[in-house]
């Protein structure tokens, strides 16, 4: 998905779906052959605490979450590849805890230099649209991903360039890397990969999080973030409410996109500075709304 994360996607990514599109083709006779080959890949690019993170966190929101990440359709795939890489890591006793949360410590900056592997096994998740007609893959465990992928690929509201601010009047200048969305292209994206709920489609969606921070919409003026949440240690707070006055126009303004372990698939979240009923006695005219967010 070129315009919105293409830079995103790992190595790490490309070596699981290869041990994960393996077992929908063929029956390898020892799958741990492949989990070894797998996991020495990883430790030699140093990529081994970052996956080992994503695992922790995935058995963590399946069994403490208000939303599960388990797909009945693939769970033998996924639990396969879980188990596979938690032998390795047992075996190699990689990093401990704090390095596995030091790495993090930048928002995935760190895992900067690895680029575009999912491009190998998706038309629209990794850099560029590699689909020639507009189709997706058809692999069983990769195709509705993709799908999600062509979807946030073809958000209308984006900005790439200094140029498309010229298109939301007054949202202030942001530094950026990867290209941005309206927030609920962002919202959308991420609720899909949590229909398809695999393994994979959850490490996609912690990435994402994890390197894009900040979404644009079309809100009354913040006044305050009400509530606040890190992804960990080392990991800078991202609001996940916030107070907004109610008594002035809305306008465009930037907001926190919520790491994938704070279980908000729906942003952002904002609540009135006045009642309705009270700010209409009070100011004696409507509130209108100019722009919905859906």
């Amino acid at each position: 998905m070129g315009r919105s994360y293409a830079t995103l996607t790992t190595t790490i990514f490309v070596i699981v779906c290869e041990f994960v599109s393996t077992k929908l083709v063929t029956a390898p006779t020892d799958h741990r052959d492949t989990a070894r080959a797998f996991y020495r890949s990883l430790d030699e690019s140093g990529y081994s605490p970052t996956l080992a993170l994503i695992l922790q966190d995935y058995i963590l929101i399946n069994s403490t979450g208000a939303i599960a990440w388990s797909n009945p359709a693939f769970v033998y795939y996924d639990q396969q590849l879980i188990d596979a890489i938690q032998q390795q890591l047992e075996i190699e006793n990689v990093q401990d805890t704090y390095d596995h949360h030091e790495l993090q410590s930048d928002h995935g900056s760190s895992l900067l230099p690895l680029y575009g592997g999912l491009r190998l096994f998706t038309y629209y998740c990794g850099p560029g649209n590699w689909s020639a007609d507009g189709s997706t893959v058809q692999n069983a465990y990769f195709s509705s991903i993709d799908q999600c992928c062509k979807q946030h690929d073809e958000c209308p509201d984006i900005i790439v360039d200094t140029r498309d601010y010229g298109r939301y009047e007054d949202l202030p200048y942001k530094a950026q890397i990867f290209t941005r969305l309206r927030c609920n292209c962002d919202v959308e994206f991420l609720g899909c990969l949590q229909n398809i709920s695999t393994f994979f489609s959850y490490a996609v969606a912690w990435i994402y999080t994890k390197f894009q921070s900040n979404c644009f919409d079309y809100e009354h003026p913040v006044m305050e973030c009400t509530v606040k949440r890190n992804d960990g240690l080392f990991t800078a707070d991202r609001c996940l409410a916030y107070m907004v006055d109610n008594s002035y126009s809305k306008r465009w303004q930037w907001f926190d996109i919520p790491y994938i372990s704070s279980n908000l698939l729906i942003f952002p979240e904002v609540e009135y500075r006045y009642d309705l009923d009270w700010f209409n006695i009070l100011f004696k005219r409507k509130i209108t709304t100019n722009v919905s967010i859906s």
